[in-house]
């Protein structure tokens, strides 16, 4: 009977080794790299249908690697400072020159154009909020002299400063004297140790005597305060007493 030679023996042809020294050993094969990676994209696109996976699917896991990450410092170093306030110091001398660099401290004047539009927009808002009560805008104010009855002084808060009505107007080219219209500026905000809704005493008979011969009153306050301004004269109201809507009153008294 021919004898076959089934393994490869001697004087067979079977499978060799790398060095043809015989078969080579059987045995498991490592895992695939690219294909575990695969399985597990596969897996986060299941859990993150749609375009998540690419921006905000990304954006949680990095938040949670980094969240575990920190998780794990902090450990580490209250283990080896034996204090817990070792971690908020590392943390600031990282964050803050990190912050610098990014240019999020920056000015607005130095903002990109998309944050300018945004200021720009936000001062349209406050423009569009400032309300005609009573009458008419004036036309044609040029030359203005500014009274200012200040109801929220005394308080304890620090309030904005008074000036920024008239420096909005100057650069609107309306000329501030002495001898010019007179507008009337009236801080009456809404403060809780006034303990009182209206104009003190001494305030309302400021503006009743002012208002008189005024070409416009403004309140920085409710609108409900026209109930306090006698007389005729056009009556805006602005809100607030801040810096932004007295800028806006001033934008819109003088067009």
């Amino acid at each position: 009977m021919p004898w076959k030679n089934q393994g490869g023996g001697p004087w067979g042809s079977g499978p060799k080794g790398p060095w043809g020294s015989g078969p080579q050993p059987v045995g498991p094969r490592p895992p695939d790299l690219e294909d575990l990676l695969r399985r597990a994209q596969d897996r986060l696109q299941q859990l993150l249908p749609g375009g998540y996976f690419s921006g905000l699917g990304i954006a949680l896991i990095l938040i949670g690697l980094l969240g575990a990450a920190f998780s794990f410092i902090s450990n580490a170093i209250g283990m080896a400072t034996k204090s817990e306030d070792a971690l908020a110091p590392l943390v600031n001398a990282l964050a803050l020159p990190i912050l610098l660099l990014s240019g999020i401290l920056l000015p607005m004047t130095l903002a990109p154009r998309d944050l300018a539009a945004g200021r720009a927009q936000g001062e349209a808002i406050r423009v569009a909020a400032v309300e005609v009560l009573r009458g008419a805008i004036p036309a044609g104010l040029r030359r203005v002299r500014v009274d200012v009855i200040d109801d929220d002084a005394g308080g304890p808060y620090r309030n904005p400063p008074r000036e920024a009505f008239g420096e909005a107007l100057r650069e609107r080219g309306v000329e501030l004297a002495d001898d010019g219209a007179r507008v009337v500026l009236v801080f009456c905000d809404v403060k809780s140790w006034k303990c009182r809704a209206g104009l003190s005493a001494e305030n309302q008979a400021l503006l009743s005597r002012l208002a008189g011969d005024a070409a416009a009153v403004v309140l920085f306050g409710h609108a409900r305060r026209l109930a306090d301004v006698p007389g005729a004269a056009p009556v805006l109201c602005a809100w607030s007493g801040d810096t932004g809507m007295q800028a806006a009153a001033a934008r819109r008294l003088a067009g």
